[in-house]
């Protein structure tokens, strides 16, 4: 792969299409955080070929490659304390995943105890925010990207997950072996899963899953990752991990922005009204709110079939211009608006945008 003798890994067949939130800006010259990231590959080929559908690895044989954007000492003095959430994984008695909530100043501890230390959205400030805004100048999304950094001891990580969003791994120090699906298990899922290890069959009331067959080289791949190399890993990928020696790594992550969440903000801002607050008034709350068959109690049943009329004639007005001028008020929240403020907050940051 020319200078940088740069290999990928092949990790499955095309399939699917592009999640429609993310486009790939061709109109921009090549971003220098796409060149880290993907080295000399080529981007139109990613895009097409792996975006959304497929897993994606490279090895870049340049361990100084992250170096600029961390470091042990870094993540210890200055990271815990700059982060929106930092909390200390480890594994229980039962080799289940758990987390803790951290004090900056009980990760070094943590750590030498045998835990991994995780500190997400990080203050995207000198060296990140430029690779972040070099990021977002290639590939264009109504949510910021963000940073998230693990540093696991010797053995330590996570068990068999999934996210809601896509996923690059930036090794920066030290060695992760990993085990990850060549392919998407669910296509835009809705919410992260965390596979019980003691478990075949993870049931929850909008999706039941059969335990992951890891061992299934058809539809996953070992990948160890040295300082400097690559993974890419679509939404709703399985992937577990485990350090080796130690390990000091990068995740880049971008949140979910959907079209729902465009007409919620449109609804809220681009068209206030009296009817929007009817909306969001609760509905229910009678002694007898369902009935033998399923059937609601006549005046819920009224309730609800008023509502559903003022949101059709709330969403008949809406208009392109409108879409837009969502997609724009929601571009300009922060990683930390989008994944630590409540619905009020974020409506309130919004309106004051």
């Amino acid at each position: 792969m020319g200078a940088r003798q740069a290999r990928r890994a092949d990790m499955g067949r095309a399939a699917g299409t592009c999640y429609n939130g993310l486009l790939m800006d061709d109109t921009t010259p090549v971003a220098s955080a796409l060149e880290l990231l993907l080295g000399d590959f080529d981007r139109e080929e990613f895009f097409r070929d792996y975006w959304e559908k497929r897993s994606f690895f490279m090895h870049h044989n340049d361990p100084a490659r992250f170096s600029h954007l961390l470091n042990r000492e870094r993540f210890m003095k200055y990271t815990v304390y700059h982060c929106g959430h930092l909390r200390a994984n480890f594994f229980d008695s039962r080799n289940w995943s758990a987390e803790v909530e951290l004090e900056p100043s009980q990760a070094e501890k943590v750590y030498e105890s045998g835990m991994t230390v995780g500190a997400s959205v990080l203050d995207a400030e000198g060296e990140l925010k430029a690779f972040l805004d070099s990021f977002r100048a290639g590939v264009y999304s109504a949510a910021s990207p963000h940073f998230n950094a693990y540093y696991s001891p010797d053995g330590k990580g996570y068990i068999v997950h999934f996210d809601t969003h896509p996923v690059w791994l930036m090794q920066v120090e030290g060695r992760k072996h990993w085990r990850i699906g060549r392919e998407p298990v669910i296509r835009n899922p809705q919410f992260n899963i965390v596979f019980p290890p003691d478990r075949e069959v993870l049931r929850l009331p909008w999706i039941t899953m059969e335990k992951p067959d890891l061992e299934n080289d058809e539809k996953f791949v070992s990948v160890t990752l040295d300082p400097g190399d690559v993974i890419y890993m679509p939404p709703g990928t399985w992937h577990q991990a485990r350090a080796e020696g130690y390990s000091l790594a990068l995740t880049l992550a971008q949140s979910r922005v959907t079209a729902i969440d465009l007409l919620v903000t449109v609804l809220q801002h681009s068209l206030p009204s009296p009817e929007f607050k009817v909306l969001a008034e609760r509905v229910g709350g009678q002694q007898a709110a369902r009935r033998d068959g399923g059937h609601l109690a006549p005046d819920v049943e009224a309730v609800l079939a008023e509502r559903l009329e003022i949101f059709k004639q709330l969403v008949s007005r809406i208009e392109m211009p409108n879409m837009r001028a969502a997609w724009n008020q929601v571009s300009r929240l922060s990683a930390k608006d989008m994944n630590y403020m409540g619905a009020k907050e974020v409506a309130a940051a919004l309106k004051n945008r």
